[in-house]
């Protein structure tokens, strides 16, 4: 993570139009341009849906904007879900964007999560809200 200066400048430097906030677009071009991934040292920042998640959860103001109060956060969620959806992808093995109880016992697994087939399916249960298998 970029020390207060370094977010300063990177800041500054994806504030395109210098208006103070971030908009979406500004947040996109600087992880299309590779800047945030250089920032962040994720040489592999393309990530559509970690950076969605990222904007939504760390724009708490609920301006459709990041200002400087919320880049910090903005930085971190853009980590965390980067690497989360890199996690899920190892661990969705079809491609489907969806896990099926096979794939969750066994992400829980490669997460380090010690449940027994028993436990798996009940979590999975769980989560399967609409009982739909996924």
């Amino acid at each position: 993570m970029p020390d207060r200066q370094g977010r300063e400048r990177l800041f500054r430097e994806m504030d395109v139009n210098g208006n103070g906030g971030l908009s979406l677009a500004e947040i996109d071009k600087a992880v299309e341009s590779g800047m945030l991934g250089r920032a962040l040292n994720c040489p592999d920042f393309r990530r559509g849906r970690a950076v969605m998640r990222a904007y939504k959860a760390a724009d708490v103001s609920k301006d459709e904007f990041i200002e400087w109060s919320e880049f910090f956060r903005l930085l971190k969620y853009l980590v965390f879900f980067n690497n989360l959806l890199h996690k899920f992808d190892e661990i969705d093995t079809d491609g489907d964007h969806k896990l099926d109880q096979e794939e969750f016992a066994k992400g829980c697994a490669t997460l380090g999560l010690e449940l027994s087939a028993e436990e798996a399916a009940a979590e999975f249960a769980q989560c399967d809200s609409d009982g739909g298998g996924f």
